[in-house]
């Protein structure tokens, strides 16, 4: 769904690639193909199983902005009612989210 092509895997051809050639080929694809490039970073890493490099490169192109799961979880706080929650609810919610909250 996020690429127009099932099972779609993205593999270098030969061998492995290093954070800033991932980075640029996978700008040069997803401006080619009109896929998001972060997509495209992940399917290699996952398919590889190179998630070092993956993270990475996730990193420069998404340069340093806070993740998607930063932003939700600080929408998420700004949501609730942190003072009208038991102890008990905001222990899990912490646990769950990290002791900072974010």
């Amino acid at each position: 769904m996020l690429t127009g092509i099932p099972d779609c895997k993205i593999v270098p051809v030969g061998r492995q690639l290093y954070q800033q050639q991932l980075v640029n080929a996978a700008m040069r694809l997803g401006e080619a193909k009109k896929i998001d490039p972060l997509h495209i970073v992940l399917n290699y890493g996952h398919t590889s199983q190179q998630w070092a490099v993956a993270s990475q490169a996730v990193k420069t192109i998404a340069n340093n902005e806070p993740a998607d799961q930063h932003l939700l979880v600080r929408s998420l706080l700004a949501a609730l009612d942190l003072e009208a929650m038991s102890e008990d609810d905001l222990g899990v919610l912490k646990r769950l989210m990290g002791e900072d909250g974010a």
